[in-house]
């Protein structure tokens, strides 16, 4: 079943311009300790929009940031894995 996005107004807009979106869902984490006492991690859930060139992440509240990508970063991640040592 697929997921709503969190902006649907943003979601039709980024779709035609060729942006793919994934849904990341909630996920919290308690990794302190009882000398630290608690500490969240991670966090709500958000859209991740893929673009030719750049990423945009939003959530309930909007837009949470817009970065860059690093094309020749993600060819050298896939080769790396694709190859077994």
């Amino acid at each position: 079943m697929e997921t709503q996005p969190f902006n649907p107004a943003l979601d039709a807009h980024l779709i035609a311009l060729g942006y793919v979106r994934t849904r990341h869902e909630d996920s919290w984490e308690d990794d302190g300790n009882a000398e630290s006492g608690p500490h969240l991690i991670d966090g709500p859930a958000y859209d991740e929009y893929v673009g030719p060139d750049e990423y945009v992440f939003a959530c309930k509240s909007g837009v949470l940031d817009r970065e860059p990508r690093n094309i020749a970063f993600e060819k050298w991640c896939d080769q790396q894995q694709g190859s077994v040592e």
